[in-house]
């Protein structure tokens, strides 16, 4: 949260970029959470989201699930969503 209680995700989306740079899974992960919801920028970017998910997908079950999902409802790459839910499912998600 940012002064007053209020959510600030352009400084969360400074320091998770800083993080998922060095490459901080987790970091990776919620940056693009932030991307694919529209709350950097005005609009959902789901290329940086899915860049940040791919990214992470080898190592966060998370990221791997959410990176199928756009594959799946955005771009209709029914390939590509199995590929990234069998990763997810491999680490048991």
């Amino acid at each position: 949260t940012g002064l007053g209680g209020q959510l600030n995700y352009d400084l969360a989306a400074k320091w998770y970029s800083a993080s998922a740079d060095q490459g901080q899974p987790v970091a990776q992960f919620l940056l693009g959470q932030l991307y694919q919801l529209g709350h950097v920028g005005k609009e959902p970017d789901y290329a940086e989201a899915k860049k940040w998910y791919a990214a992470a997908q080898k190592v966060n079950a998370k990221a791997a699930v959410a990176l199928g999902f756009i594959y799946d409802t955005v771009d209709d790459n029914y390939i590509k969503a199995i590929d990234s839910y069998q990763l997810a499912a491999n680490q048991n998600d």
